[in-house]
């Protein structure tokens, strides 16, 4: 199991430093998989900044005395594309969960074999997300502490089914066994992780902020003068800049994420069913001493 002893209590720091090992001593792989589904939504994104930026403009320039129907042919491209790039992401979570399976057991990690898995299972996968997505609005609608929980006791659901095969209702089950009396202990670890991201992200798209409209700040704090018209006009390239950079940062910490949290699911379950003991009495029983 590579030194790591899933089948014994690990701790938030043993759980991260475990991952961020696993995630360098495989990056060549982990980033090989990340291009297969990720290239596909650059090249995507595209064709979305441009129908973003136009209906942008549109936008900002609306009269509604002068209605343009072309905002609905930018709102439909926004929209197709949006559910493409989310089945692919969908897809590419997946697909990492059952190779951190691997890596953190020690077997080969196959990505074919694994891709081909998640397509069998695709249609099971999808409609268990989009039930898991409506309890959680559902929670979020009444009150946003109960959807917090319900976000929360839903965290292992993708790992029920990837590495157990179970889907629907049985793998929300599978969850809520897995997550009781563990819940702030299991949501920690993707909260922190997911943490870095959004900061890292905030700070990336605030730098490109400040290169776009630093010139125009600092010619209106030069002239005394307020100008709104430069904040008004839309860049697509700094739209695709910004998007682009979101995406490189998703590439290299989602991995990461996964595999933590994969582990953390790993080590809980089998606390909660005693494999440690039931893999300690099946060694005594094969090599009596």
């Amino acid at each position: 199991m590579e030194n790591y002893n899933v089948n014994e209590k690990m701790t938030l720091g043993q759980i991260i430093n475990n991952s961020v090992e696993l995630y360098k001593k495989h990056f060549k792989l982990l980033l090989n998989i990340s291009l297969i589904f990720l290239l596909p939504v650059v090249i995507l994104s595209v064709f979305t900044i441009d129908a973003v930026t136009e209906l942008q403009q549109i936008l900002t320039n609306f009269d509604p005395q002068k209605f343009d129907f072309s905002i609905f042919k930018s709102i439909s491209i926004v929209v197709y594309i949006s559910i493409i790039e989310a089945i692919i992401f969908l897809c590419y979570k997946m697909v990492l969960i059952k190779i951190s399976e691997s890596i953190i057991i020690g077997n080969n990690p196959e990505i074919k074999q694994s891709i081909l898995f998640v397509l069998k299972k695709f249609l099971l996968i999808l409609f268990t997300n989009i039930l898991m997505f409506f309890m959680m609005l559902f929670g979020f609608i009444l009150f946003i502490i109960p959807g917090f929980i319900i976000l929360g006791m839903l965290l292992f659901v993708p790992q029920a089914m990837m590495l157990e095969n179970k889907f629907f209702f049985t793998s929300f089950d599978r969850s809520f066994f897995v997550i009781k009396k563990n819940f702030w202990e299991a949501v920690t670890v993707p909260v922190i992780l997911y943490f870095v991201y959004f900061f890292i992200t905030m700070i990336t798209s605030s730098i490109i902020s400040a290169l776009n409209f630093g010139p125009s700040v600092l010619d209106m704090i030069k002239s005394g003068e307020v100008n709104e018209t430069p904040f008004l006009s839309v860049n697509k390239w700094v739209n695709f800049a910004d998007t682009f950079i979101t995406y490189i940062v998703f590439i290299l910490i989602t991995p990461l994420i996964e595999i933590a949290v994969t582990m953390k699911f790993i080590n809980l379950r089998n606390i909660k069913e005693g494999r440690g003991i039931l893999n300690a009495l099946n060694t005594n029983e094969t090599n009596p001493s």
